[in-house]
């Protein structure tokens, strides 16, 4: 699975323009850090026994994700998601820990997709 979908990336650029891309996408990246303690924030309340932080946390990795086209962190952040809500015992540390490695690479992902755009 692609981490970036460049379909999604091209109809950005259609729904605002190519030069507000970057703009976009480096809010992005900010938000996703900031998702990314959310969810670590929310790891530490699981762990006490409240799954909403991880079904919010979840769901807004998901959303946001989804705007920009991740589509890894996309798919990882709606399957812990559905997992939390089910209150899914077995799968959820599995899941935890592959939404946290989705949201790294895909950090990673669109620095360099940035840095790309920004020497085009």
């Amino acid at each position: 699975m692609n981490i970036i979908s460049q379909d999604v990336i091209d109809q950005l650029v259609l729904d605002t323009s190519l030069g507000l891309l970057p703009t976009l996408l480096t809010s992005f990246v900010q938000e996703l850090d900031t998702r990314r303690d959310a969810l670590e924030t929310a790891i530490i309340q699981f762990n006490k026994g409240d799954w909403t932080g991880i079904i919010e946390a979840a769901h807004a990795l998901k959303s946001s994700s989804g705007t920009f086209g991740a589509t890894l962190l996309y798919q990882s952040a709606k399957q812990l998601e559905d997992a939390a809500r089910e209150k899914d015992q077995t799968n959820i540390t599995t899941l935890i820990e592959a939404a946290k490695s989705a949201a790294d690479q895909t950090y990673q992902a669109y620095c360099d997709y940035l840095l790309k755009l920004k020497s085009a």
